[in-house]
């Protein structure tokens, strides 16, 4: 019987075939260990710009890359206010600190609530030296309840409009970084009710009710702070702060 040979399969054709094999396993690879994590609806509907869906939402490297040891957000050009940039982008990334830069001649239209969280890694700052709110602010200006507020790091205007200045409730702990503070807040510039605020070196100035004050066992450190409507309580009238060591009792102190 004659012998037959099987016809050999080109040595082109087989390297072409095995190579797209490995191609197609290794974009499967890619699939299975890369996660894609679309746009969600509220992205879509605050108008942001998503650049890396390979983070979970919530993550703040989906809108700004990290860039020496920070992610900023620019407001408001990349979110239009302080609240959507915290709502959307609230989690804590190790070692990176999210920074809500309040772009240069940017008027605030709408201030901060936290609630139940952990913010402490939020630093908000601003180009210009000073902040104003924005004609018909309503409310306050930053806002906590249980929760670790984030850190100011700038100085805003309030002119008189809106509630309270950096208001820490219920728990809360807050940090004003010395050379920031707020003015003329229509209620308080600093204020701690059962909660832990920190402001020591900070300008707390022209508040319509005191630019300090504590409430239900509140705590304010202030060494250094510049005040000029003084410091109260609900049963300590103002004072000047110079003159005024700590308010102790069931309302909480001041230590200045």
């Amino acid at each position: 019987m004659a012998n037959t040979t099987r016809p050999s399969v080109p040595p082109s054709h087989s390297s072409g075939v095995e190579h797209r094999r490995q191609i197609a396993n290794v974009l499967n690879l890619l699939n299975q260990t890369t996660p894609d994590y679309s746009e969600t609806t509220d992205e879509r509907d605050a108008g942001v710009s998503i650049i890396a869906k390979s983070y979970p939402p919530g993550d703040p490297r989906r809108i700004k890359p990290v860039v020496n040891g920070e992610v900023k957000i620019n407001i408001p050009s990349d979110v239009k206010t302080m609240q959507d940039a915290i709502d959307l982008f609230p989690l804590r990334v190790p070692s990176v600190t999210t920074v809500l830069n309040i772009e240069s001649g940017h008027a605030l239209t709408a201030g901060i609530t936290v609630t139940n969280g952990d913010y402490g890694h939020i630093v908000i700052r601003s180009e210009d030296a000073e902040v104003a709110v924005a004609n018909g602010f309503i409310g306050h200006l930053l806002f906590g309840s249980y929760a670790r507020m984030p850190v100011l790091d700038t100085v805003i205007d309030m002119n008189g409009r809106g509630g309270d200045g950096y208001a820490a409730t219920e728990g809360s702990i807050g940090l004003i970084l010395p050379n920031a503070g707020i003015k003329n807040a229509s209620g308080r510039a600093a204020y701690a009710n059962g909660s832990r605020l920190v402001c020591s070196g900070a300008t707390l100035t022209g508040s319509g009710t005191a630019d300090l004050y504590v409430a239900l066992g509140g705590e304010i450190v202030a060494s250094d702070t510049t005040t000029t409507n003084g410091i109260g309580s609900p049963a300590v009238g103002d004072t000047n702060v110079a003159a005024f060591n700590a308010i102790d009792g069931n309302n909480g102190v001041i230590w200045a």
